[in-house]
């Protein structure tokens, strides 16, 4: 098996596929030292990634705040055919990678503006409040470092 991997240094590409990628996995640290993977919906807005968290949720309780963590988007692309390669891929995947230091949204106006962009990437329902449960807790990596790959194998 062979395989060919890209850096991807196009800012308006990468950001691009933050805005519109639903979904990815957030590694982080917690109280007791555990260091925990979940898969969550995010937002990205103004170079940081935020989540929402639920109130009933003992993670928000237990997260360890300030700390090193990382997200990880993984996007399957179509198979493109190139001349430089010398075999057939049979796939293409774009990784995209954050990290930064976990804290929480105290700025109201900054807490209204997520909640708002929040809903209008995955609400269905025009009309859904603002005062979601969901929405009540928001966490962000404050971001100090974007890495995006392109990978091609096969």
């Amino acid at each position: 098996m062979q395989k060919m991997v890209t850096q991807i240094r196009d800012l308006q590409h990468i950001e691009k596929e933050l805005h519109t990628n639903p979904a990815g996995v957030l590694a982080l640290n917690l109280k007791d030292e555990e260091i925990i993977q979940i898969a969550t919906t995010f937002l990205y807005q103004d170079k940081n990634v935020y989540f929402f968290l639920d109130n009933n949720d003992e993670l928000y309780e237990n997260l360890k705040f300030e700390t090193n963590v990382k997200f990880i988007i993984v996007k399957n692309e179509k198979i493109k055919k190139n001349s430089i390669m010398d075999f057939t891929p049979v796939y293409n995947i774009l990784s995209i990678s954050v990290a930064g230091h976990i804290k929480k949204v105290d700025d109201n106006k900054l807490l209204t503006s997520v909640r708002k962009n929040y809903l209008k990437k995955y609400s269905s329902k025009s009309d859904e409040k603002e005062r979601s449960p969901k929405l009540n807790r928001v966490v962000f990596i404050d971001t100090e470092e974007i890495g995006a790959f392109e990978e091609m194998g096969g």
